[in-house]
């Protein structure tokens, strides 16, 4: 009776489960789509109905953001289809594998991505309104199809604009745009918890949200992705196929197919009477995108852009005066959303055999070999391997041949053992290329993003590319250091090689250790020892118990080994108690937050010491900032705008708090505040006057752009003796600020481009080319006891430029 009881109950659960009632958006939420925003936990709650209500829906929780909110994914298909899922997912990555075996049972996979921009709100609400007609309306097209559909790509920025709409909205709609409702404030809900744009950060994977997107996606490569957009309340809707430039390395079929997609929708809309655009605005060639990172691994990338954005709220008067309302944006992703499953089934045998193509076609094998900095070379190869990108290592020194990146030229160049291997001969050749290559070819310098991006001069690293395969080559093997704690000793050496030497640095000075670092090269016990080097004494530590063990672990913690010494006394250099050994004391750092801030340039620096530095950073706005200055060691300053932001009262707070041994680090369109104003030694180069009214009026946006500077990469010239560079080889710059700087006529100038500098990659002005000669690059001004540091350029610009992160924390706790 008992067990009779226990499985009655067992049913009733499971009848309760299985016999949901399927319920639209408006049914569940209890108002209709398009009458309010709805809060993410909401959206995750009727997704969950929808798994328990329907046979036709899997629901994948694939990670979670910075604040705890889970990533989730749907993943839809006929009742059949999903029972065989793992099977259909097998047969398709093998496509992408490069196999050619029989494609029956073979799905098309179409992957829909919502709301990576937490304010263009409405794609969100689309996506329920899309995945609920889906499985009511269209079950047909299912049993050829897998639909991944992903509601929220940035919860964090979705909540932080819906937040924000909720507590300032009226009880009825207003639809002027003036009003508090549509003034999203500072940071708007765009960004993700460290305001980064998760829409340019497919390739760099600096963030907890596309480390997470970008491995469940591997797990799929669809034929489709689309990437759901928002854009200026009085656009018209824009949708494939997209502009130029379009990268060369996309094949004819993936640009042909953008416009069977587009013809589509353009029926659709054509019978609403809807405006809408194409091949303009949007093009792709910038590798980080959500059209183009798609496009790269064999799929159909493309942006769809509706009118509306943060400003749009639930309706905004448009320039003709009519409402733009939050159901009008729904509609318009809502119908393309179905037009493109409708598109995709109409062509899905061409589909299929032309991704299949993608990964066999033929084409010359070529191979890169990348030498550089142990921790430089770690770092990118776990950056490609996130992206299923499989590398080696050269087993032993040797003389090879191809197109070197350092001359620009084909030569002969020694490469070191351990060098890094990247061939072409593997499934996402096509997106290594997009990657490592040394030239980005442009076929229309307006383009809506930066024009270079090369990871061997991000890294640093001296790099070929050559044609084949290279023999005698193994797979990268993890050594596990082991860092034994010598008791009597006299200290320990550890070299500066990276960043990981700096989160070490970082956190050694957080757990209340005192490192010294050497000025000079100095040899020790028949090893020389760079500048740079850390140096941990036991007369530095005498009043410390346990700080070996701490020293230790912090070592094994990032990876180094520690070497320890028997004496102070120098073979060659400076000995242990000379002044060439600086203590490094442990720094109290402060970053402005104010609306005069960019947010990107605020929230990288925000994200750079909490998640790579793992060192405390204390945030203030203006007011509190003056309340604490003569607290603050370093302050840092980053891109904005601050003409307005400083009274002349606060102006001389800050000269005097430097002047007393304060450190001011700025960079970017920060510095335009700096420029000829005592006691601050920088002077910015001026491009010469045209008269622009003499243009034909056709002309002028390509005059414009001669001023410009789209990512455009430089080698440079480094002060090797200065601390700022400090485990630096090499160095890039990635020039994207306007403004040129002459060098500092009392300072150092660290970092500089030679009189004779070219670029070796991505679009400069022709206006601004003559300008970069003897510029400034980053550079050091004493002002009294203390000093600026100035950066030109955004050091930690989508923190995927590795180098000068390491330079940037060098400013932070080397260069006193």
């Amino acid at each position: 009776m008992k067990k009779l009881f226990i499985w009655f109950l067992c049913f009733l659960s499971n009848a309760f489960v299985w016999g949901q009632t399927l319920q639209n958006p408006s049914e569940f939420l209890g108002y209709n789509l398009g009458e309010a925003f709805t809060p993410h936990h909401k959206v995750v709650a009727y997704f969950n109905h929808l798994e328990l209500a329907s046979d036709q829906i899997k629901l994948h929780s694939y990670g979670e953001t910075y604040e705890g909110r889970p990533l989730i994914a749907a993943i839809v298909s006929s009742p059949e289809n999903l029972k065989n899922i793992e099977a259909i997912r097998a047969l398709h990555l093998n496509q992408s594998a490069g196999s050619t075996i029989s494609k029956e049972g073979q799905k098309a996979i179409v992957w829909l991505s919502y709301n990576v921009h937490g304010n263009e709100s409405s794609s969100t609400e689309a996506a329920m309104k899309t995945i609920h007609t889906i499985i009511t309306e269209y079950q047909d097209w299912l049993k050829d199809m897998i639909v991944i559909l992903d509601p929220c790509i940035n919860p964090d920025g979705r909540d932080r604009y819906v937040q924000f709409f909720n507590q300032n909205k009226s009880k009825s709609n207003v639809y002027l745009p003036n009003t508090v409702e549509h003034q999203e404030g500072w940071p708007n809900g765009r960004s993700n918890h460290y305001h980064f744009d998760l829409n340019r950060d497919w390739a760099w994977l600096s963030q907890k949200e596309s480390k997470a997107r970008i491995a469940f996606y591997n797990q799929w490569l669809p034929h489709i992705h689309v990437d759901f957009h928002e854009q200026g309340v009085n656009s018209n809707y824009y949708f494939a196929p997209a502009a130029k430039p379009m990268h060369q390395l996309f094949s004819p079929f993936q640009k042909k197919f953008q416009e069977v997609i587009g013809k589509n929708h353009a029926r659709y809309f054509d019978v609403n009477g809807w405006r809408y655009f194409t091949k303009e605005v949007f093009d792709l060639l910038y590798p980080s995108y959500g059209d183009t990172y798609p496009t790269f691994l064999g799929g159909i990338g493309m942006t769809y852009e509706q009118a509306g954005g943060g400003i749009a709220g639930l309706g905004i008067l448009d320039e003709k005066g009519i409402p733009l309302t939050l159901k009008n944006r729904i509609l318009g992703h809502f119908t393309t959303g179905i037009s493109t499953l409708e598109a995709v089934i109409n062509n899905k045998k061409e589909l299929l055999e032309e991704y299949t193509s993608f990964y066999t076609r033929e084409a010359d094998i070529q191979t890169y070999v990348m030498e550089g900095a142990d921790q430089a070379l770690k770092a990118l190869e776990q950056l490609l391997n996130a992206h299923e990108i499989k590398t080696s290592r050269l087993d032993a020194k040797q003389t090879l041949k191809g197109y070197h990146y350092q001359s620009q030229k084909n030569n002969s160049v020694d490469f070191n053992s351990n060098s890094l291997i990247v061939s072409t001969q593997q499934p996402k050749s096509i997106l290594i290329q997009a990657l490592l290559e040394p030239k980005t070819y442009l076929e229309d310098s307006l383009t809506y993003d930066i024009t270079a991006w090369n990871l061997p001069y991000a890294y640093g690293l001296k790099t070929m590319m050559l044609r084949g395969n290279l023999e005698n080559t193994h797979q990268t093997v993890s050594n596990k250091n082991s860092n034994d704690v010598v008791e009597d000793g006299y200290g320990y050496v550890i070299p500066f090689r990276g960043l990981d030497s700096s989160k070490f640095l970082a956190e050694t000075l957080e757990a209340q250790l005192r490192p010294r670092y050497t000025m000079k090269k100095v040899q020790l016990e028949d090893t020389l020892w760079p500048q740079g080097s850390l140096f941990f004494l036991q007369n530095d530590h005498v009043d410390q118990t346990g700080w070996k063990e701490k020293l230790a672990e912090k070592a094994q913690e990032n990876h180094l080994i520690m070497t320890p010494l028997k004496t102070g006394w120098a073979q060659f250099g400076p000995d242990m108690g000379a002044s060439a050994l600086r203590l490094i004391k442990r720094p109290t750092i402060a970053l402005l937050k104010d609306e005069h801030v960019d947010s990107y340039a605020y929230g990288e620096t925000w994200h750079f010491l909490e998640q790579d530095l793992n060192y405390p950073l204390f945030r203030y706005n203006k007011k509190a900032l003056f309340h604490q200055l003569q607290k603050i060691d370093v302050l840092l300053l980053p891109e904005g705008e601050y003409e307005a932001l400083f009274s002349q009262e606060e102006t001389f707070q800050l000269i005097n708090w430097i002047e007393a041994g304060g450190k001011l680090i700025t960079w970017g369109t920060a510095l335009e505040w700096f420029k000829d104003k005592e006691p601050f030694e920088l002077e910015a180069k001026t491009i010469p006057e045209v008269n622009i009214q003499k243009l034909p009026f056709d002309q002028q946006d390509r005059h414009e752009i001669s001023s410009s500077i789209l990512g455009s990469i430089y080698p440079v010239k480094l002060d090797q003796s200065h601390p700022l560079n400090f485990g630096v080889d090499r160095f890039y710059s990635l020039r994207q600020n306007t403004s040129t700087y002459e060098l500092l006529s009392k300072g150092s100038n660290s970092a500089f481009l030679n009189n004779d500098v070219k670029p070796l990659n991505g679009f400069i002005g022709s206006r601004q080319k003559p300008l970069q000669t003897n510029s400034l690059v980053y550079g050091q001004q004493a002002i009294g006891n203390g000093s600026v540091i100035f950066f030109v350029d955004n050091p930690l610009f989508r923190s995927f430029w590795y180098q000068s992160k390491i330079i940037f924390s060098n400013a932070l706790f080397l260069a006193f």
